[in-house]
């Protein structure tokens, strides 16, 4: 393999690791994944670090200059089929040895398979899984009939709030703040014309907000040993956190008297 092939494969894995990170990889598998793959291809040492925002890989082959490439990591969207596709690729591969172009190939047919998903069954999708997941834990929390349907109700406002608002670039404390500023004065409006308790309600919009997945990969980073990936998760985590907090209260506030 020439030296333009080894830059190339570099460049290759970095896309297949940038795809992984933003579907919602954790740091420790990105890296544990670069380092199978070029060593697979007989590098004979490998560097990679890996943040929630950057990923830098070194690569030294046999009587070459060692290879230093980057990537700058904006967005993430958790989509664990769309990840469990990529980390396949990853041990084929280790296995196959197949050309950069082919890896960028194969990377790029898992891509654009989600994203040729109709967009009216992604948007049916998201509906389903908020209605059953706010509804689900305001039940679970004591809820009854009326609570149920609001929660619901609040589900498809938050669905709609995202599929309207939530763009590329937008800060997510600042949206995750008027989004469930949003949800918790529809809640108690919509409380206070059926004469029910919001409590339950609230308890079943706000799971959908709470960051558990970015939380849980921060701790298990920080196990890892990964802790500058973990602090940051957990820094990020507890910001929405307080985001979701004060759109309750800022509710709280408007409507005037208990939620």
């Amino acid at each position: 393999m020439s030296n333009n092939d080894r830059t190339e494969l570099v460049s290759a894995c970095l896309d297949l690791a940038e795809a992984m990170i933003k579907s919602g990889s954790e740091v420790n598998r990105i890296e544990d994944s670069l380092t199978r793959i070029f060593e697979s291809y007989g590098a004979q040492k490998t560097d990679v670090l890996t943040i929630t925002s950057l990923i830098v890989a070194t690569a030294v082959f046999p009587d070459t200059e060692p290879i230093t490439q980057t990537r700058r990591i904006t967005e993430m969207q958790n989509d664990f089929e769309v990840l469990s596709q990529l980390n396949q690729l990853c041990r084929d591969i280790c296995a196959e040895k197949p050309s950069p172009g082919e890896i960028r190939e194969r990377t790029g047919k898992i891509l654009e398979k989600s994203e040729k998903e109709p967009k009216n069954k992604k948007i049916l999708r998201k509906f389903i899984a908020y209605i059953l997941a706010s509804g689900g834990f305001t039940v679970f929390f004591g809820g009854g009939i009326k609570e149920f349907c609001i929660a619901s109700v609040i589900a498809v406002i938050i669905a709609c709030f995202e599929l309207v608002f939530k763009r590329k670039g937008v800060n997510a404390a600042v949206y995750t703040y008027f989004c469930t500023l949003a949800a918790a004065v529809s809640t108690v409006l919509l409380c206070r014309l059926f004469g029910i308790s919001s409590d339950t309600v609230i308890i079943g919009f706000i799971m959908i907000e709470i960051p558990g997945v970015m939380f849980t990969n921060s701790i298990r980073d920080i196990f890892l040993g990964d802790t500058i990936s973990g602090a940051l998760k957990t820094l990020e985590s507890l910001l929405l956190a307080v985001s979701i907090a004060c759109g309750v209260a800022s509710a709280f506030f408007i409507t005037g008297g208990n939620l």
